[in-house]
Parts: structure tokens; C-alpha cells; sequence
């Protein structure tokens, strides 16, 4: 039977023979944009070109998690080793924990059945209690995606480790067109 790990490998030998491998930059600066956005696999970074290579074969430096959220050691390694100048964050509509923001109840119920009792317990530990408001603080569930966005971008440019000259932007897509919308012009706001 053929696991998920030999269609990595076999998709990766394919991927070798092609004019495609090898064509990104070998230099330690990766370029000087990132780009934030959601792991949700229905986020199309490609609607903005971040899968794109430029003349020199560099790509937009990608940072993907749950709700695209701040992750300040992956900026900083970006912003410092990777001289990264300017950062886009990218929201989506009908994003994950905007859902388990407003239902968390269901988030509970799916952890409970798939950890069983014992590990939910554990799990409960982890979070803490209330379970349902630290669990909303643990994930970082929100209710606007714009004002999430927006936040993030103060957050960020008022952060003390990230210098003045720094860009930053915010971003919605629609996540059934594709369409980006700017929230925060980072030209147009300092």
C-alpha cells in the first residue's frame, strides 16, 4: 500500500527533473518581503503572487498558521537573519477560529471525542479553566477579521524590536473568489 510519505518522495523526484528545481536563491538573504497568512489550504497564496519567483529567483518569505496570527520568533527571524522590510498580513473570510470564536462549544465537543476523557482532562490542564475563555485565548479566536488584521499590523509596527523603516500591510481575502482587499496600506500608514 502506498502512504502518503512515498507520494511525497515520488512527487519530489518528479519535481528534480524539472527547469523549476534549483532556481530559488542559495543566498542567506531570502529577499525583503513575508508574507503572514492563514494555513487554511483554501487561503490562495497564489492570488497574490507569493508562489511566484522574481529575476533573481527569490519568493516572498511565507509564514503560515492557524489564522495567519503573529508569531513574532518567525518574524524576527525574518526581519533580522532574512532582512525582511516589509511584511504583509493576510486574513481570510470564513476563517477557523473566527468559527471557533463564535461556536467554541463545538471545538470543545470535537477535542473531547477525539482525545477521550483522559486526554481531554489533560488537555483541560493545558488550557486552563474557564476552559471555554482560555480557550479562545489560547487559539487566538476572533470575531472581525478586519479589526484581527488590523490589530495585528499595530501590533507589530509598535512592537519595540521592529525598527521604524519597517513596512507593514493588512490584507482580507475573500476566501471563495481569491479577491484581496487592503485593510492597512502600510505606504499610507506609519
Amino acid at each position: 500500500m502506498k502512504t502518503w510519505l512515498d507520494e511525497i518522495l515520488e512527487i519530489n523526484a518528479e519535481y528534480m527533473k524539472t527547469p523549476e528545481a534549483g532556481r530559488f536563491s542559495t543566498d542567506v538573504v531570502p529577499g525583503s518581503r513575508a508574507l503572514v497568512a492563514c494555513m487554511d489550504p483554501r487561503s490562495r497564496i497564489e492570488a497574490i503572487g507569493a508562489d511566484r519567483t522574481d529575476s533573481e529567483g527569490r519568493v516572498i518569505r511565507l509564514i503560515l498558521n492557524a489564522g495567519g496570527k503573529l508569531d513574532f520568533r518567525s518574524l524576527f527571524a525574518h526581519l533580522y537573519v532574512g532582512n525582511v522590510k516589509e511584511f504583509a498580513f493576510m486574513t481570510h473570510t470564513d476563517c477557523g477560529l473566527t468559527k471557533m470564536y463564535k461556536d467554541p462549544y463545538m471545538f470543545i465537543s470535537r477535542m473531547r471525542e477525539r482525545l477521550g476523557e483522559e486526554r481531554f482532562a489533560q488537555a483541560r490542564a493545558i488550557i486552563g479553566e474557564p476552559l471555554k475563555e482560555c480557550l479562545l485565548g489560547w487559539l487566538g479566536g476572533f470575531s472581525d477579521p478586519y479589526e484581527e488584521v488590523r490589530q495585528r499590523v499595530r501590533t507589530f509596527k509598535n512592537h519595540p524590536m521592529v525598527p521604524k523603516y519597517v513596512i507593514a500591510h493588512g490584507l482580507m481575502q475573500d476566501i471563495f473568489t481569491g479577491r484581496v482587499e487592503v485593510v492597512v496600506n502600510g505606504y499610507e500608514e506609519t
